[in-house]
This record gives C-alpha cells, sequence and structure tokens, in this order.
C-alpha cells in the first residue's frame, strides 16, 4: 500500500503542476484542496478485491519460499548426521550441494519479492487502473471546485491542512457515483 500511495502522490504533483501553469495568474486566487488517497483507496471495491488477489499470489510465493527453506533445513540435518561417517570429498560434494540450495532460496526470494521482484509487478499492474480511476476523480472534483492546488493528505509534504478543504469524501463520492 506504500508504494501505491507514494505512486498517487506523484501523480498528484503532476496534477498540481497542470493546475499551476493553467490557472495560476497574478490577478487569480489560490485556492488549495486536500486527499486523504488511502482512504480514498480503501474505499474502492477493486482496490479491495486488487490486495485480495495480491495477497493470495504473495502467499503462493510465501509457501514455495517455505518449502525451499524446510528442505535445505532439512538437508542440513541429515549432514549433520551423517558428517561424522562422510569422506573429506563427500562432506565437500554435501556443502557445496547445502549451497546451492540456500542460493536457490535467496534468488527466489529476492526474485519473488524483491525490488523490481514479481509481487511488486503486480502490485503495479493490479493497481494501475485504479490509480488512473483516482486521479481522474481527483481531477474532476479540482475542476468543479475551481481548486489551483490538491495535496495528498497522508502525504509528508502538508504541513497543515484545514479539515473544510479536505475532499476525500467528494472523490469518494465521484467515483461511487461513475466518473461523468
Amino acid at each position: 500500500m506504500k508504494s501505491l500511495t507514494l505512486i498517487i502522490a506523484l501523480l498528484c504533483v503532476t496534477t498540481i503542476t497542470s493546475f499551476a501553469q493553467k490557472g495560476a495568474t497574478s490577478t487569480s486566487s489560490i485556492k488549495i484542496g486536500m486527499v486523504d488517497i488511502p482512504t480514498v483507496v480503501k474505499e474502492m471495491p477493486e482496490a479491495v478485491t486488487a490486495e485480495k488477489e495480491l495477497m493470495d499470489r504473495g502467499s503462493k510465493f510465501r509457501d514455495t519460499l517455505s518449502l525451499l527453506q524446510k528442505q535445505l533445513t532439512d538437508r542440513l540435518e541429515e549432514y549433520k548426521k551423517q558428517e561424522a561417517m562422510l569422506n573429506v570429498q563427500a562432506k565437500q560434494e554435501f556443502q557445496k550441494e547445502l549451497q546451492s540450495m540456500q542460493e536457490r532460496g535467496l534468488r527466489y526470494q529476492e526474485e519473488k519479492f524483491g525490488v523490481g521482484g514479481e509481487v511488486e509487478k503486480i502490485r503495479m499492474k493490479l493497481m494501475a487502473p485504479i490509480q488512473e480511476k483516482v486521479q481522474k476523480a481527483i481531477s474532476m472534483v479540482a475542476s468543479e471546485e475551481k481548486l489551483t492546488f490538491v495535496f495528498d493528505k497522508a502525504s509528508q509534504f502538508v504541513l497543515y491542512a484545514d479539515d473544510q478543504y479536505d475532499l476525500t469524501y467528494k472523490v469518494i463520492d465521484k467515483i461511487k457515483r461513475g466518473l461523468k
């Protein structure tokens, strides 16, 4: 969810820039609004569905990783039991096999859960249409309210905001009623 918030915050900055370029003149007043994007996303059924799908897929990857770790642990226990009876060459082969199993597990973990890994790619794919919908709703509400800037209330960029400028529930309403 944190990466989703960051991506949506970046989209908001893009919107802010476009509003600033369109409407800010020396004679116009600046109107600012804010939206709590995580609250908006939590209210969207498609986001809940996407999060569940992501958790399901992630769970399958975790199960596979657990299996790889169990196989390594079992093989390590087997090695410890037989170590005294093995000659130097057999010990080296066993150790090489254990090291290979460990590397395979680490590689799998990085491929699935690391930066740019499969879980992150799935998250991006699932959340892209949701992000677009939220961005469109924010743009529409901002236009209707004649706002110059809209900030994400949840981000660390807003130091102070009066609740009267909170557009979160207007954005949720816009999404629930359909983007028209």
